[in-house]
């Protein structure tokens, strides 16, 4: 999975975000005023707030304000940047900004409040889809500390021996192998990934990114390996 071009300029977008406890980042997240461009009145966009309060005037009318790009993923969804996450929680508030910022509730609104209730959807939706995978969120948590594995490449934070076993195993699926080595290969694959994702979360709860690059690039390789067995299994299926 890579991650979208709307996630790439969001990163770009937002200063370069580190790892804090609680304390330290409630010092850090700075309050930013914004002009109502409804009622006129100065509104303070507070980092403590919940995102759909923080989004909307609080005035009577309930008027929508812009999205304002220095927002990070995680504060999308109340919570610091870290790889552990509550799944179940993450899920439950992304339901309920889809539902405030659903293009159907302003399909009577004006065609700025209408733009501006897509945005935030379309931002709503994408950052879901990134922090809610996996992968994905490593991914984001590395590009929020200016890590692109994407662009450098990764063949360079990996040791020697680790590419050499990648590179017999992709020999072997290439000279052909039958659908039982096949399953206990994609099975042992997935033991190998399961491990990475459980070195991750110490490698980035001590801010040791040097360590997670160097996992997730491993993640990048065991994925290339499963996307082959599956497709060797799908071929073998339809002959």
């Amino acid at each position: 999975m890579k991650l979208s071009a709307l996630c790439q300029r969001q990163c770009k977008d937002t200063a370069k975000f580190r790892f804090f406890s609680n304390s330290e980042h409630k010092n850090i997240k700075k309050s930013t005023k914004v002009t109502c461009w409804k009622c006129q009145k100065c509104i303070v966009l507070n980092p403590s707030h919940t995102y759909s309060r923080r989004y909307f005037c609080p005035c009577e009318r309930r008027i929508i304000l812009p999205y304002t790009k220095h927002t990070n993923y995680f504060e999308i969804y109340d919570s610091l940047p870290t790889f552990k996450i509550d799944v179940s929680k993450l899920k439950s508030t992304y339901l309920k900004l889809q539902y405030q910022f659903h293009p159907d509730r302003f399909s009577t609104s004006s065609q700025r409040e209408q733009d501006m209730a897509a945005e935030h959807s379309a931002v709503v939706s994408t950052s879901y889809k990134t922090i809610s995978n996996t992968y994905s969120r490593a991914l984001y948590l590395l590009l929020l500390e200016g890590i692109d594995l994407e662009k450098t490449g990764n063949t360079s934070e990996i040791a020697p021996e680790f590419l050499m076993e990648m590179f017999e195993t992709n020999e072997q699926l290439e000279d052909g192998l039958n659908d039982r080595d096949l399953i206990e290969l994609k099975l042992k694959t997935h033991k190998q990934i399961s491990k990475c994702y459980s070195d991750l979360i110490p490698a980035f709860c001590n801010r040791n990114f040097a360590k997670a690059k160097s996992i997730v690039a491993q993640l990048q390789y065991y994925r290339n390996i499963l996307n082959k067995i599956g497709d060797i299994l799908d071929a073998n299926t339809n002959l």
